[in-house]
């Protein structure tokens, strides 16, 4: 038996991996499709619904949407497409997501976002993300990396 930790493990890649030597690994992301949510729940439903009972999303997809998601909480704030006046408005928005609630660090620029550890599962009738069994969450994450005006040089 092998054990493996990574923040790399995700819904794209279990169904690649050796059934029985997965069994057990833990991985880490701000998303998982097993997130038991009434939010993740519909989401996933509504995805599958339009793209597929087969249709997989993983942490980067989801997180694209959230983007979205923000630039419109954004623009609605600001009740304009001013750049400043947006990223403004971004920095005051505050949202349900299928991940969690998202708010804005002021400072850095940065998403609040909860952090998930979850262990990989034996396999049983379902699709292979299924396996991914949340063990822990950890809510409200805050950013420390802060934003750059311009590259590092």
């Amino acid at each position: 038996t092998s054990l493996a930790a990574s923040t790399a493990l995700s819904e794209l890649i279990i169904g690649a991996l050796p059934v029985q030597d997965s069994t057990g690994w833990v991985a880490s992301f701000e998303y998982f499709m097993t997130i038991n949510t009434p939010e993740n729940k519909d989401f996933v439903q509504r995805y599958q619904a339009k793209f597929g009972s087969d249709a997989i999303m993983d942490s980067i997809g989801e997180g694209m949407r959230t983007c979205v998601e923000l630039y419109v909480q954004g623009v609605q704030k600001a009740g304009s497409l001013d750049k400043e006046k947006v990223v403004d408005g971004m920095k005051a928005a505050q949202f349900g997501d299928p991940k969690g609630s998202i708010h804005i660090d002021g400072t850095s620029q940065s998403a609040y976002l909860n952090d998930y550890i979850a262990v990989i599962g034996a396999p049983g009738t379902g699709p292979a993300w299924q396996r991914f069994q949340i063990v822990k969450s950890i809510t409200d994450v805050q950013p420390v990396q802060t934003c750059q005006a311009r590259p590092p040089s």
